[in-house]
Formats: structure tokens, C-alpha cells, sequence
């Protein structure tokens, strides 16, 4: 039996069934009297509805769901999404180029030398005015601080390089040339004649030669991340003599009246 309905100056009001009809005396049935406008809203009324509870269904909602979780499971299994490992602390070196007068070049290497050895450092080379050390990068900045109390610096320039992206590159070389090295290892185990098996050996020559250099490399980047480079330069003031000092004075007057800042 299907709800019938009709309009009567723009109201809905329910048409009586045939059973109604017969026992009311008026005709069974009801003439549905709709003008354009009406008729237009009905249907636009009535296909918003079927749409609302066709999307809002538990089995429209869970199937599109599952379709959802599906892609993303597909991309981390295909590799559409890279699996990374996370940056939690950058890798950095540190640089520091110290210049400080002395009179004696020997006695002030002597004090820097005995900072470094109080700061857990060690000395690279020596030379006639320059030495070069590595100092604990947790102990970077109190020793550049401490240079001050045993001579007069006069410059200092300390510059940084970022290292993280290319450690971790490293790294993920490395581990993966060991798997592959494992890898050749257990076709070693199954290899049914000698060709195969030196085959075989000249694959895990080659790898254990990349082992060798990635593991080297890593291990000098977390060195000199681990330990900051300081070279200390001197430079011994030049002091005139008697007739020095009058060419100087002659100096300082001829700048005075030619040049003025």
C-alpha cells in the first residue's frame, strides 16, 4: 500500500486510502494537483534525501574506509611513502681559527697545550707559529673562553658544518651493503661449482671493500663531530727602534694632513 499525499494551495495533507474513499463516499485514489514550482521541489526534495541515506549507510562509510586504509598499507609496502629514519639531533663540526700575540711563542703553545689536556683534548701538529688541537665539542666553548686568561687574542673566527643529512646517508648505505653481503654469503653456502663460488667471492670482495670505506667515513664524521678543531696562530708585535719611532711620528703627521676619516 503506498502513503499517498496530495497539495491543496501549497499544504501536504494525506489522500484518504480506497477503503476510506468508499466508506466517505469520495473517489478512491487521490489526484495529485501540483503546479511547475511545486512539482520542481518535490523532486529536488526527494533526491536530496536518497542521497543523504545512501552516503551515511555503515556500509557505504566502511567500505571506503577499508579502500582508504588499503592505499596507505600499499604505499609504505611499494615505497610510495619513504620509511626514514627520524632526525631527533643534528650532527655538527666545529672550526675555530684563534690569533693571539705573544712575545714568546713557545711558553704560550706550553699553556694551550696544558688547557688541552685539562679539557680531555690531544694535540695534532705544531708548528713554528701555529698549533692545532681537538678539544671535546662539550668542551668547545669553555676552552675558546679559557684562551683569554693566558695571552691577548686579537681574532677569532668559528664556523659550523651541518653533517647530519650525510651521516645518515651513509648510514643507510652501510646497513644496506651488509644485507647484501649477507645475502651473497648464504649463495655462497648453495653454490654447486667452483665458477659460482668464485662468482660468488668477487661479489663479497667488492662489498667488503664498500664496508671498509662507508664504515671509515662514518667513524671520521662522528670523530670530528665528537671533537672540535681549534688552530691557535701567534703573532709577535713588532716594536721600532729610536729612529723607528721619529719615522713613525713623521708618518702619523703626513696621514694627519692628507688623510682625514
Amino acid at each position: 500500500m503506498f502513503f499517498q499525499l496530495q497539495i491543496n494551495n501549497g499544504l501536504w495533507v494525506p489522500c484518504p486510502t480506497a477503503g476510506a474513499a468508499r466508506q466517505a463516499g469520495t473517489p478512491s485514489g487521490c489526484t495529485i494537483k501540483i503546479k511547475g514550482v511545486f512539482f520542481m521541489r518535490y523532486i529536488f526534495i526527494l533526491l536530496v534525501t536518497t542521497m543523504y541515506i545512501s552516503c551515511s549507510s555503515p556500509e557505504y562509510v566502511y567500505r571506503h574506509s577499508n579502500s582508504s586504509t588499503s592505499i596507505t598499507q600499499e604505499n609504505i609496502r611499494g615505497g610510495g611513502i619513504e620509511n626514514k629514519p627520524l632526525i631527533t639531533e643534528r650532527m655538527l663540526q666545529y672550526n675555530a681559527f684563534i690569533s693571539m700575540a705573544s712575545t714568546d711563542t713557545d711558553s704560550l703553545f706550553k699553556k694551550v697545550l696544558e688547557l688541552t689536556i685539562q679539557n680531555e683534548g690531544y694535540m695534532l701538529h705544531s708548528e713554528k707559529k701555529r698549533i692545532t688541537i681537538r678539544i671535546p665539542s662539550s668542551q668547545f666553548v669553555p676552552f675558546i673562553n679559557s684562551l683569554s686568561s693566558i695571552g691577548t687574542v686579537l681574532s677569532k673566527n668559528i664556523e659550523g658544518t651541518d653533517v647530519t643529512e650525510e651521516f645518515f646517508d651513509l648510514s643507510t648505505r652501510l646497513d644496506n651493503a651488509q644485507k647484501t653481503r649477507q645475502r651473497y654469503l648464504e649463495l655462497l653456502n648453495r653454490a654447486q661449482n667452483v665458477e659460482q663460488a668464485l662468482s660468488v667471492e668477487r661479489e663479497l670482495e667488492r662489498l667488503n671493500r664498500d664496508i671498509d670505506l662507508l664504515s671509515g667515513r662514518l667513524n671520521k664524521l662522528k670523530h670530528l663531530s665528537d671533537f672540535s678543531t681549534v688552530t691557535v696562530t701567534t703573532n709577535v708585535p713588532v716594536r721600532p727602534g729610536p729612529i723607528g719611532y721619529v719615522f713613525y711620528g713623521l708618518y702619523s703627521a703626513l696621514k694627519w694632513l692628507f688623510v682625514w676619516n
